[in-house]
């Protein structure tokens, strides 16, 4: 497969070409690029988004590829509970061109010492 395109079931449509190798002593060695337009993700409870984004794919797909590119989020709807469960991890969350006001509150509302996320995925984000 050269490559590959769709219609996404929430709007908007997917493209991806590259390789990926069939070898498993390799991990499965990926060289992609992918393409996201006019996307619509949705959780049904707390997430609901628009999206465009250019994004690649490169490494051992069974151990731990580096993800790259952009994701351009549009009309973003996020729907804070009350209470969120447990299981949800700490967002670490860094505004790009806040007013003065917003950083003031993001420091106030900042723990005195930083915490470690641990995720440990194995995929390595660019």
């Amino acid at each position: 497969i050269n490559r590959l395109t769709g219609n996404l079931s929430t709007r908007g449509s997917l493209s991806a070409s590259g390789t990926v190798g069939i070898n498993p002593a390799q991990g499965f060695p990926a060289d992609l690029s992918v393409k996201l337009v006019d996307g619509r993700y949705t959780d049904g409870r707390v997430v609901t988004a628009n999206l465009s984004g250019d994004l690649t794919i490169k490494g051992p797909l069974a151990s731990a590829p580096v993800i790259s590119g952009t994701i351009n989020l549009a009309k973003t709807v996020i729907t804070v509970p009350e209470k969120l469960p447990g299981s949800l991890a700490e967002l670490n969350v860094k505004h790009k061109n806040a007013p003065a006001a917003v950083r003031a509150q993001d420091k106030a509302l900042r723990p005195a010492a930083a915490s470690s996320g641990g995720g440990g995925s194995g995929l390595n984000l660019d």
